[in-house]
């Protein structure tokens, strides 16, 4: 298993990426509307459904969520134009790169001694459920309940990283973040409450901007934490990520999505334990791609 970026990892990490992705990739509707189908927001996903969302993608769309977990030999020039076939071949085709995937979910959600004794099915709900309760995640200020939908959960494991991040910028680093990032979208009144108020406040405003932003505004969430990085000084070495066209291009990188607080202080101790922040990596991953989708989908 690929555990050496991770237990290398100590302290406050970096987000791997750019704003410039994001942006870019703003710009090409309905890229992931043919996902839409395959994202259940209305229910909790199932072995089945986990397993179909995966066998859905397009060639990119398997590479760009391999990245984003980390998987073994993907790098970021593999998204180039026309590259993504030859880089699924290269790594043992569709079947090997996608099992590839459901392993490495299931390694990191589970014990060492464990692992060997599992099948290759994902219990995805479950996994997403027990991420959340690790990361303190709410929702409405209760913890993330098992009850909920799979997609709300996901949605409350964001919050909960945008949260964390916000917490770290004071209000000049706000205000640029919010220049540079899906989050000017919002109205003047709700920008100003999110610079003033505490990370878990702004990301209460930025989860009720649904209403009138549509699934874009959890978009704003993750296109925010990339800005994040660099009003924090976070430079980022990573040049390719900078001119991807890709969703996830911002997130995902050959060392681990290593987004600001999602990975712990002593990462090592998850050697031969679950590891619920590279869990909470890989479900994100999943979960960018899933509201694209749904953005491209509902897009006139």
């Amino acid at each position: 298993m690929k555990l050496t970026g991770w237990l290398g990892a100590v302290g406050i990490v970096t987000l791997v990426g750019g704003v410039i992705a994001v942006q870019r990739t703003w710009n090409s509707p309905g890229e992931y509307a043919y996902l839409a189908p395959y994202v259940h927001e209305e229910r909790q996903w199932s072995e089945a459904d986990y397993a179909g969302f995966l066998a859905a993608l397009s060639p990119r769309h398997l590479v760009e969520v391999a990245l984003g977990c980390g998987i073994d030999g993907v790098t970021a020039e593999d998204l180039a134009e026309g590259r993504a076939e030859a880089a699924v071949a290269r790594l043992g085709g569709r079947d090997a790169l996608h099992l590839a995937i459901v392993k490495d979910m299931l390694w990191d959600s589970s014990y060492a001694a464990t692992y060997p004794m599992k099948s290759n099915r994902v219990p995805y709900h479950g996994i997403v459920a027990w991420a959340a309760a690790k990361k303190d995640a709410t929702i409405r200020g209760q913890p993330a309940a098992e009850g909920n939908t799979t997609y709300v959960l996901e949605q409350a494991l964001l919050a909960q990283v945008f949260a964390e991040t916000w917490d770290k910028l004071n209000p000049q680093q706000r205000a640029a973040v919010i220049a540079q990032s899906g989050l000017s979208e919002l109205t003047s009144e709700q920008q100003a409450a999110i610079i003033a108020g505490t990370g878990a406040a702004a990301a209460a405003v930025v989860s009720a901007a649904v209403a009138t932003l549509g699934f874009s505004a959890y978009m704003a969430m993750s296109s925010a934490i990339a800005s994040a990085a660099g009003a924090l000084g976070l430079t980022l070495g990573f040049s390719a990520y900078t001119g991807a066209s890709t969703a996830l291009a911002s997130l995902t990188g050959p060392v681990g999505w290593v987004i600001i607080g999602v990975v712990a202080t002593g990462a090592g101790i998850y050697a031969t334990g679950p590891n619920p922040s590279k869990t909470t990596q890989n479900i994100l991953t999943l979960h960018i791609m899933k509201t694209r989708a749904l953005t491209d989908a509902k897009r006139p």
